[in-house]
């Protein structure tokens, strides 16, 4: 019912907003975690794991809007998906914990940033 107006609201311009606050967020303040993405072997797969995580944030965010869930949840949702991708990382086997210990805190942040992206573009 709603999966078209979801894939419509994926326009090339949201995915790119999403995708320079992730990136700007990440390269700033954790530059060591980006150095690490950059030389891991499975580079593309991370970077899967990276944009599902911000684009599921995202519509997390529109869906709030639309009323199809509510705000708060959608705005917590940005904890969960910043720890599933933490885990998935370290499932990996990528060393993330011998990294900046304010990852976590950024890494949720960021999310929670791009939920409200979300938020705002389905007003």
């Amino acid at each position: 019912m709603h999966r078209a107006e979801l894939q419509q609201a994926l326009t090339p311009e949201a995915r790119q907003k999403a995708f320079s606050l992730w990136r700007r967020s990440i390269d700033a303040g954790a530059h060591d975690y980006a150095d690490l993405m950059l030389q891991y072997p499975e580079r593309n797969r991370l970077i899967e794991l990276e944009v599902d995580t911000f684009i599921q944030a995202y519509l997390n965010g529109y869906m709030a809007a639309k009323g199809w869930i509510g705000e708060q949840p959608a705005v917590q949702s940005a904890f969960m998906l910043g720890r599933h991708l933490r885990d998935e990382l370290r499932r990996l086997g990528v060393p993330i914990d011998s990294l900046n210990a304010n990852l976590g805190t950024l890494m949720d942040e960021t999310l929670r940033s791009i939920v409200k992206l979300g938020l705002e573009a389905a007003k």
